[in-house]
């Protein structure tokens, strides 16, 4: 079961509870940002000009899921170093929320933490995308697995 911090950041996200977070989060690019090909596809859907089939639709949701869950992940992770900075600095969560280095250190951290296929290049995708299953997964956790080992010292 998802737990509470899950919920939450899946609310905010969707627009339900405490806005400033996530205004925060898609201010300094962590959340809600379009690549050309997706403001493209959005652009078209709205005018009308090329209409999507009921199918193309059905096949755009796995992309479109996958989006909406990364991002509110990453919503929590950056929520949760939000509040452990703020502490560390005596501030608010509001007053941090202010802070710019307090922002980007935090997404850099909910960027660190969360896995994207999005972040390795698409030629390196497709060349492994056949030959090593997982290789996206894999490619980013071995480093963050070994980086924090040495920073908590094990």
């Amino acid at each position: 079961f998802p737990s509470h911090d899950n919920v939450v950041a899946a609310k905010q996200y969707l627009g339900k509870g405490n806005q400033k977070l996530v205004d925060a989060a898609q201010e300094i690019g962590l959340i809600k940002q379009q690549n050309f090909g997706a403001s493209l596809d959005e652009f078209l859907d709205l005018s009308k000009v090329v209409e999507k089939s009921k199918g193309q639709k059905l096949l755009d949701f796995p992309r479109k899921l996958q989006t909406v869950s990364e991002e509110t992940a990453k919503l929590n992770v950056f929520g949760t170093w939000i509040k452990k900075f703020a502490s560390k600095a005596g501030k608010t969560v509001d007053d941090a929320l202010k802070d710019p280095d307090i922002l980007e250190n935090a997404a850099k951290k909910a960027e660190e933490a969360i896995f994207s296929p999005y972040r390795i290049n698409q030629a390196e995708r497709g060349l492994t995308k056949d030959l090593i299953p997982f290789y996206s997964f894999t490619r980013q956790v071995i480093p963050f697995t070994i980086k924090t080992l040495f920073q908590k010292k094990l």
